[in-house]
């Protein structure tokens, strides 16, 4: 990322991060936050997925944490999707979550998580979100798959969870419709100095 955009992108993350704090300190209800978070798309220093695609590299998935502290009840990152990328259907570890698509167009297909912890074998809903289009999630019993729906240009999301994201779950079906599970480390770059 280039000093100039470096800073630009530093200032719309300070907004952003400050923002999400004030609102839970005042204990603003996720709706209304959401809702809140989704002119941070229209801010003209909000970064757009071309300006950070690594090296220029615009087929590499990235997650880029925002300035936030562990001991915050949140977190925040952005992330950065491939032409067509598609994600596997995961959870979040229990936290609840709120997804802005800052640039592109993605498909959120939705998946309850029954007792025995394995998502139905059909999506629950989709939505498509475009820029300044929000989706919010609750802790627990759900799961997505999330894709970019262009196979020419990158997408970028910003992702806010209720705690620090440090694991989750991806679920795989197979050709007999089983589910398995595999548990992940979430890990993030950090976006800025």
């Amino acid at each position: 990322m280039n000093e100039a955009l470096g800073s630009r992108t530093a200032a719309w993350a300070d907004c952003v991060v400050g923002f999400v704090a004030g609102s839970l300190a005042l204990r603003m209800d996720l709706p209304a936050l959401a809702r809140a978070l989704a002119s941070a798309a229209w801010r003209e220093d909000c970064p757009r997925a071309a300006d950070l695609a690594a090296s220029g590299d615009r087929q590499a998935f990235r997650r880029i944490r925002l300035r936030t502290h562990d001991s915050l009840p949140y977190s925040a990152l952005l992330i950065a999707w491939p032409p067509g990328y598609v994600s596997p259907v995961h959870d979040h570890d229990g936290l609840w979550g709120i997804d802005v698509v800052l640039d592109g167009v993605l498909e959120v297909e939705a998946y309850a998580l029954p007792r025995d912890g394995m998502p139905q074998s059909s999506p629950a809903g989709s939505r498509i979100l475009g820029i300044g289009d929000v989706l919010t999630f609750p802790g627990d019993g759900y799961a997505h798959r999330c894709r970019n729906l262009s196979a020419r240009q990158p997408a970028l999301s910003l992702h806010v969870y209720g705690g620090t994201l440090e694991r989750y779950r991806s679920f795989h079906e197979d050709a007999r419709g089983d589910w398995r599970c595999t548990f992940n480390r979430a890990t993030a770059e950090h976006a800025l100095p």
